[in-house]
């Protein structure tokens, strides 16, 4: 099966990000999950594809807003929602 992108989601409320996951992946997206801002910074350095973050604002090491200029590194281009 052939994806339509690429998508992490960062939060550390497991049923929410496990409910993203299900309804991002029904869409037939590649999903990755990571429930610190720490795990997701690790995994835009192993997976380069990632097309879209979706990140919560209060994460346990870090904050969501602080984030972005982090994700900003990895070449993303990032545009804030909200």
């Amino acid at each position: 099966m052939n994806s339509k992108g690429h998508i992490l989601i960062i939060d550390d409320e497991e049923k929410l990000r496990s409910l993203l996951f299900r309804i991002i992946e029904l869409e037939e997206f590649k999903v990755f999950q990571a429930s610190t801002a720490k795990r997701g910074l690790e995994l835009l350095e192993l997976e380069k594809n990632i097309d879209l973050v979706i990140t919560d604002v209060k994460l346990p090491d870090d904050n969501g807003i602080d984030l972005l200029s982090k994700i900003n590194h990895y070449a993303l281009k990032v545009h804030r929602l909200g």
